[in-house]
């Protein structure tokens, strides 16, 4: 049936059409690229187009290159959802999931498809594509060097993401999708012949990096209500709470052969188990009844109840080539009274309590606990403070929220180029990994202020942009006194990374270009470097563009987006351009007349956005993810605002839309003034929700501490236990006596 639906398609699609194929229009692409009933039809379309259609049609020109920098299905569904959002709300109702015509099982899935297919077309159309390595290549390449895996590892890593609740179904469909029983076998017989270590792993090095120990687990067994003057057995390490102050939880590990006996039988894991608690749990003298008339005097334990959990953790390659962690059900031994858990509250300043509490939010690993959420004004933050990833994940909280709060709009602006680069969190945790060791008080504070000189006056230059113009270098169509940026790309024709210019160490970055973005673009600090490569891509963009009409349309430009930072070439006029400079105009006046961050955002908004659509956004389409520009940050403070704060900036939304259409530029004094009072003004309402937030905050602390009984699930669950050592380990609580 299946195919005689093809074969009518495509008898429907040549009465339609003619005697050649063509794509469908653009508004009904996706349709075809999802659908597996029609997808046939157009699947061989670049094999039997005929000389006659050969021409550029509308899906190469307005589809095919907004999708020239991706690599993966997660780059595809962000386009589609930031390009073509309507068309992908129509497919997910068509055939997706909860499809009318349900041909998929999950969302992934469906764009995953969608992707593999597109990318067939752009592979056969030949689109100029600049990225990283894809995943096929990079295995391959490690297939022939398996010592150095350092590159294959981290790909992998990516591809499969962080959420360890993804993993089955990633791993699955990366067996499926891009090993395939050839590459698994090829990979399984590496891994056993040259990473099966000679001797066990530390805890820290197979937590660091599990790659070279294939053969090696870690067997986990936490429990709670553990006596605080016990030790963990020989050969077992210990942690309680994971915060060391206190005994109420503790998680013991040990690292085991993948064949140990305590591995594969579950049976004489459970006597590990037995014995491990009976090592630790407080015994006490007690007459046990051992027939109807008769007691003996023994040893007992103290407690009455003690929960514990024994997970397997399997090296991460262990489990894609061969299985999944192994968890078992959370058990309860039936042995002492449970002792309850008291808390207390902590001293802090607001500050404190701030970063105290999303500290605990990104500790969480994107598990929003709704435990912890509050409202303020009777409105819920949750939609404001981070983006749902399916029915109960969340992302973590928005990275600029907190800075915003303590910092305030004008510094959360300031550094959210910055911050898309790489997190003040994220690049102390970087250095904590390659330092081995917890940075604290002054360490903590040098780390901080290291990142803030490298990220100082960042620029960024787009990949594609770079390559295009060096290739001219080199082939010679521009002056030969440009050749010697030619010398900056290799034989593959990518950036060459060990040169004068550019370095692949990020720690570079005050003084080189560095990869960013994943390695889509690269930043450099150095003012002295960014002004001579700025002065000589524009003479080299004049002659390549003087000199070569295949790779350049007529109305390309060289640009720089003083929202992102970045150098670019892409389409359009001076007229068109918004917040984007010419390069060789940066206007220059925009800097002095606007002192502040939160003002030189606002202008840009005025710049760019369409007439009647400025700040016209609701919390919908707040934006969580990918590069954050700072008009993103002044539109998200501006929703906060109005929404949680219930401000009206009706009045002066109205005034800024008159004021820019009689002169948008900085020589309309009138609208100058008017963008400095509007965003002085909501920078210093955000301080008034700083009181609130931390206001309510405080509020919630005092219930959790005070009325046990409205949180059974904190107190008297595992999940709940883990919460409250998170809690205790970031600062928010203090553990009170019990």
């Amino acid at each position: 049936m299946q195919e005689k639906l093809q074969w009518v398609g495509k008898i429907y699609w040549k009465l339609l059409w003619g005697d050649f194929l063509r794509f469908p229009p653009p508004a009904q692409f996706f349709d075809y690229l999802a659908n597996n009933k029609i997808y046939p039809i157009i699947e061989d379309i670049y094999k039997v187009k005929s000389k006659e259609s050969q021409g550029k049609v509308p899906i190469e020109k307005e589809i095919f290159p907004k999708f020239a920098n991706v690599d993966d299905a997660d780059g595809f569904r962000e386009v589609l959802e930031r390009e073509f959002n309507d068309q992908r709300r129509r497919v997910l109702a068509a055939v997706g999931p909860k499809g009318r015509e349900k041909q998929y099982e999950s969302s992934a899935e469906l764009y995953s498809t969608m992707w593999d297919r597109l990318s067939k077309f752009l592979e056969e159309k030949g689109v100029a594509r600049s990225r990283e390595k894809g995943m096929r290549e990079i295995i391959e390449t490690f297939i022939q060097n398996p010592k150095n895996y350092a590159e294959f590892y981290s790909k992998l890593q990516k591809t499969l993401g962080e959420n360890e609740s993804n993993n089955p179904q990633n791993i699955k469909n990366l067996k499926e999708r891009v090993l395939g029983e050839d590459r698994v076998g090829i990979l399984l017989e590496i891994m056993q012949k040259n990473y099966t270590g000679s001797s066990p792993p530390t805890l820290e090095e197979f937590y660091t990096d599990d790659f070279p120990y294939f053969n090696y687990v870690a067997l986990e067994i936490s429990m709670t209500r553990i006596s605080d003057d016990k030790k963990a057995p020989e050969g077992w390490e210990i942690q309680r709470n994971l915060a060391g102050d206190d005994v109420d939880s503790v998680k013991f590990t040990k690292i085991l052969r993948n064949d140990a006996k305590e591995i594969t039988d579950a049976k004489e894991r459970r006597k590990l188990i037995g014995q491990l608690r009976d090592a630790i749990v407080e015994m006490t003298e007690k007459d046990v009844k051992i027939g109807e008339d008769e007691v003996m005097e023994a040893y007992v334990p103290k407690d009455k109840q003690i929960q514990y959990q024994s997970t397997i953790n399997y090296p991460l390659m262990y489990e894609i080539l061969v299985q999944s962690d192994r968890k078992l059900t959370t058990k309860t031994l039936k042995l002492t009274t449970a002792s309850e858990t008291n808390l207390e509250l902590k001293e802090g300043s607001d500050d404190e309590k701030i970063s105290a509490y999303f500290d605990v939010m990104e500790d969480r690993d994107g598990v929003i606990s709704k435990i912890l959420l509050f409202s303020i004004r009777e409105e819920t933050i949750l939609p404001y403070f981070s983006k749902a990833k399916g029915s109960s994940k969340y992302f973590p909280p928005h990275r600029s929220l907190e800075k915003m709060l303590t910092k305030g709009l004008s510094s959360a602006i300031s550094d959210v180029v910055a911050d898309s680069i790489i997190s003040e969190k994220g690049f102390i945790s970087s250095k904590e990994r390659s330092k081995k060791i917890k940075f604290k008080g002054a360490e903590l504070q040098r780390t901080k202020e290291e990142r803030r000189k490298l990220l100082q006056d960042i620029k960024i230059y787009d990949k594609k942009t770079l390559l295009t113009l060096f290739n001219g270098a080199r082939t010679g169509r521009v002056k030969k006194k440009f050749a010697k940026y030619g010398k900056y790309i290799t034989e593959s024709n990518q950036i060459d990374l060990n040169t004068d210019i550019f370095s692949g160490n990020f720690g570079d970055i005050g003084e080189k270009l560095v990869p960013v973005s994943e390695a889509t673009a690269y930043a450099t600090g150095n003012k002295t470097l960014q002004n001579t490569l700025d002065r000589d891509l524009q003479l080299m963009f004049e002659d390549y563009r003087v000199n070569d009409d295949e790779d350049l349309e007529d109305n390309n430009r060289l640009f720089f987006n003083d929202a992102t930072k970045t150098v670019s070439i892409k389409a359009g006029t001076k007229k068109e351009k918004g917040v984007e400079f010419l390069l060789d105009e940066q206007e220059g006046d925009k800097e002095t007349t606007f002192a502040k961050a939160e003002e030189r955002a606002l202008y840009s908004l005025v710049k760019s956005v369409e007439k009647g659509e400025l700040l016209s956004l609701v919390k919908g389409d707040i934006k969580f993810t990918g590069k954050l520009t700072q008009a993103d940050l002044f539109e998200y403070g501006f929703i906060l605002s109005q929404d949680l704060l219930d401000k009206d900036y009706d009045a002066d939304k109205e005034k800024l839309e008159g004021l820019r259409e009689e002169d948008s530029s900085t020589n309309n004094e009138e609208l100058v003034s008017e963008i400095k009072q509007f965003a002085a003004k909501l920078d210093n309402d955000l301080k008034q929700l700083k009181k609130e937030f931390v206001g309510e905050l405080d509020r919630k602390l005092q219930d959790i501490v005070e009325s046990r009984g409205r949180y059974k699930k904190l107190y008297g669950t595992d999940a709940g236990q883990k919460l409250i050592s998170i809690m205790v380990r970031n600062n928010l609580l203090n553990r009170g006596k019990k």
